[in-house]
């Protein structure tokens, strides 16, 4: 299964899931990781099997022997359509969570995603500006760097946010 996830092979993934069902779906093929075939596809960014997946019985919420979630691994990985997918079939995640979640250091764990990431999340959060801190950080750090951060910017104002005057002025400097 894992060989299979590994190299995009589809057919033979179809095979294994028909002979295996659900019970294959959240076995753990990773013994060193305690990862199962959805943590897979999301770390290494095959989004088209995440449906597959999940209609065969895989569990999203299932957390590996490090306590990580098959979206946190599409989050830090930078797999922006593996994240996508993830939001779609996991009822269980709210992007609010996403934004204030932090690391042990105490930092924003969103601040260390890739911008395609970001700019996923901006479009999953209905009315991102109520996200204050993660609104004051971009502003501070992101719209001071147009040139590396364009994605990010051209989502945040495609997606109907705006900074405050404040923040405008805050750029500005």
């Amino acid at each position: 299964m894992e060989t299979a996830i590994l190299n995009g092979m589809f057919d033979s993934l179809n095979t294994l899931i028909e002979s295996g069902g659900a019970s294959l779906m959240n076995a753990v093929l990773q013994r060193q990781s305690g990862r199962t075939a959805l943590h897979i596809a999301c770390l290494v960014g095959r989004h088209e099997y995440i449906s597959l997946f999940v209609a065969a019985g895989a569990d999203p919420s299932i957390a590996d022997f490090y306590g990580m979630t098959p979206l946190d691994l599409a989050l830090r990985s930078g797999h922006g359509n593996c994240v996508r997918e993830m939001l779609t079939v996991s009822s269980l995640t709210d992007p609010f969570v996403l934004w204030t979640a932090q690391t042990r250091a105490g930092i924003n764990a969103w601040r260390s995603f890739t911008s395609e990431v970001i700019a996923v999340l901006i479009i999953a959060t209905p009315n991102f500006g109520r996200c204050l801190g993660a609104v004051k950080i971009m502003g501070n750090e992101h719209f001071r760097q147009p040139e590396k951060y364009e994605e990010v910017i051209r989502t945040f104002l495609l997606t109907g946010n705006k900074l405050t005057a404040a923040q405008s002025t805050e750029v500005k400097h």
